[in-house]
């Protein structure tokens, strides 16, 4: 039994765990993270306290998106290697990326203590700093890890989102520019470039990248949200609501809300104009709310900005006095007026309300 236990942590077996830790490594890198993790498995069977192939099998898993995974072989790294910058760090990430910020920056902090030079966890915590709001902590942390590694894609897209948030949208798309010269299919870098091209004003060329990003992440409600408010800027009603409504539907927020609104008051107050005779009265808030619905939805699909088809339940005709220089009701009536179309346009007094309504 002794000769076993020598032979089994002898030489032969040591060179074969390290034979299995090179050729996971190897594969975590080419991006086989179910082919590394066999690797490591193995490596871990012939040596369950080897700290180097938990840290490498602990960031695999990471990097598959197991976050609980690969935290609870970091944790049995750091029992066997406590303070190990390495693991710190990539345990900082898969806390950063499961939503612990707090837990994060706690080992992020030590392991940057133990190695100031560590360009990975720079990188994490610069990115954990950008969700926290940090946006100048943030790029102080990103421009310290390009020193390191000047053609990181992560740090540059992550830096150029940073600059964006805070409103340097030149320098956003610089850094983001550089970013896609080597990820050019990166969906992340491309909404993000076209958000700061809608919010420096060009939005043709925030549409081109924002249509590129869906095509690689069609579920992206934020390039969705974006791009629909960059249409109704150019004045693509119908896109923009197709965009709109889509993105709402995927991920309620109050930007896709607001912009949607922006489209129907867009809509309607091209409707106001000295050729306008009538209006819609007396329907109370139910018909008005149907007549708004119609005229948008008929606007959106081309009708005549001026004129447009509302379908009304009941409504009074009214007229413009030049008497008066005011609008009043005319003096004939129609009532309960179910389901036809009338050619009727929208006046500026109801505006206000109906877009309040809608």
């Amino acid at each position: 039994m002794q000769r076993m236990k020598q032979w089994e942590w002898g030489p032969a077996r040591r060179q074969q765990n390290e034979i299995y830790v090179k050729e996971g490594e190897e594969q975590r890198l080419a991006g086989d993270f179910s082919g590394a993790i066999a690797s490591f498995n193995v490596a871990l069977i012939i040596d369950p306290k080897d700290a180097v192939a938990l840290r490498h099998r602990g960031e695999a898993k990471r990097q598959s998106g197991d976050f609980a995974g690969a935290m609870a072989d970091l944790d049995w790294a750091l029992e066997l290697r406590p303070m190990n910058a390495l693991a710190l760090g990539c345990r900082g990430e898969a806390k950063r990326q499961s939503g612990d910020l707090a837990g994060a920056f706690a080992d992020l902090d030590l392991a940057l203590q133990r190695d100031p030079k560590d360009a990975f966890a720079l990188r994490s915590r610069g990115e954990a700093k950008r969700q926290r709001g940090d946006f100048a902590g943030a790029i102080a942390d990103l421009d310290l890890a390009l020193q390191l590694e000047p053609k990181n894609a992560f740090a540059l897209r992550r830096r150029g989102e940073a600059k964006r948030q805070r409103g340097d949208f030149a320098g956003a798309i610089a850094d983001l520019d550089l970013a896609l010269q080597l990820e050019p299919k990166n969906a992340f870098a491309l909404g993000c470039r076209g958000e700061a091209k809608r919010q420096r004003g060009d939005f043709a060329g925030a549409i081109a990248d924002l249509d590129l990003a869906l095509k690689l992440d069609p579920k992206d409600a934020f390039a969705l949200s974006r791009r629909g408010d960059a249409k109704r800027r150019l004045g693509d009603f119908p896109g923009a609501m197709a965009d709109l409504d889509l993105a709402f539907k995927m991920e309620p927020d109050a930007f896709a809300w607001w912009c949607r609104d922006l489209v129907i008051k867009d809509l309607l107050t091209g409707l106001a104009g000295e050729q306008l005779k009538w209006a819609v009265v007396g329907a109370g808030p139910v018909g008005l709310v149907l007549a708004m619905s119609m005229a948008v939805s008929l606007l959106l699909q081309g009708q005549d900005a001026t004129v447009a088809r509302i379908n009304v339940y009941e409504t009074r005709w009214i007229e413009w006095s030049q008497a008066e220089a005011k609008w009043r009701r005319a003096s004939f009536f129609f009532g309960q007026i179910s389901g036809r179309f009338f050619f009727v346009t929208i006046i500026w007094p109801f505006l206000c309300v109906c877009n309040h309504i809608c």
